[in-house]
């Protein structure tokens, strides 16, 4: 029903002005909705973070976040700088760059882990300790 709503009130909005886009109006309070999400709602919080999450291993992808801006800032005609300015403006957004740079910083670890362990495995940690 909001959708068809919308799609009705935009094509009255197109009857005066054939340029105007209702999700170039609509964003900036669709993206401060989500992200201050004031009643804490769990919905409006798992949104958030399945827009940003990696399908592969679940964490917050900054990526995704990126790639989220790009499709935000082209609906806007906006460049993306002005995107996240305005979605970091929020305490929302400013916990989600939090929790991105976070996961971020565990999957860069994990892979590091990882490359250690297949060194060890193939005799490279002792090189890399200056053993032979």
């Amino acid at each position: 029903n909001n959708a068809r709503a919308l799609g009705c009130l935009e094509g009255m909005a197109r009857a005066a002005d054939p340029d105007f886009n209702i999700l170039r109006e609509m964003y900036p309070f669709a993206l401060r909705k989500l992200l201050l999400n004031r009643a804490g709602s769990p919905v409006l919080h798992s949104t958030v973070r399945d827009l940003v999450s990696d399908e592969k291993t679940g964490r917050l992808s900054a990526r995704r976040a990126l790639d989220l801006a790009d499709v935000a800032a082209s609906l806007q005609g906006l460049p993306r700088r002005a995107v996240v300015a305005d979605a970091v403006r929020t305490h929302g957004g400013r916990a989600l760059v939090a929790e991105v740079i976070r996961d971020e910083f565990r999957s860069a670890c994990a892979r590091l882990l990882r490359r250690t362990a297949s060194l060890d495995g193939d005799n490279g940690a002792a090189v890399m300790r200056g053993g032979k």
